[in-house]
């Protein structure tokens, strides 16, 4: 009985990564779709987003709401990867990884890259640039808006 309990405990502290919302659609215009594993979800306003979803546009426009509070619009004719999503809320810290495999995205930092930039990561097929080297940056694919936590990633 004892082992069954500290077992059920143990089960219900572990953290928990698979089908777990690491964030949430906060706007959508079009038509603009999640693939999660091998469903499609169709995107609307308020639908959960996990590790590991594909986000597609078409001839819309979608918008993500991560936990920590980053912000990624999705262009049209865009696909994103959420490849990442790890935050410890209490202490406002974290890791994000997405790869970007056509379109554009516009990005604004939330808690993570606040705490520590290096924490962030966007692949494009180019390459993989973190939020420094998003700044440092002189390829005209990346275009830096309002401050320096901000940015725009076009891939062609």
């Amino acid at each position: 009985m004892l082992q069954s309990l500290a077992l059920v405990i143990i089960c219900l502290s572990s953290p928990t990564y698979s089908n777990a919302s690491v964030g949430t659609v906060t706007e959508r215009t079009g038509p603009a779709e999640i693939k999660r594993q091998t469903n499609v979800i169709p995107s609307a306003k308020d639908t959960g987003v996990e590790m590991q979803d594909t986000i597609t546009t078409a001839n819309g426009r979608a918008g993500i709401t991560f936990k920590d509070d980053t912000k990624v619009q999705i262009t049209e004719h865009s696909r994103l990867v959420i490849d990442t999503f790890v935050y410890d809320d209490s202490r406002k810290t974290g890791k994000l990884g997405m790869k970007m495999a056509l379109g554009t995205i516009k990005y604004a930092s939330g808690q993570i890259a606040k705490s520590d930039p290096q924490q962030v990561m966007v692949v494009t097929p180019l390459n993989a640039m973190s939020i420094p080297t998003l700044l440092a940056s002189e390829r005209p694919l990346i275009f830096i808006k309002r401050s320096v936590q901000d940015a725009a990633i076009e891939v062609n």
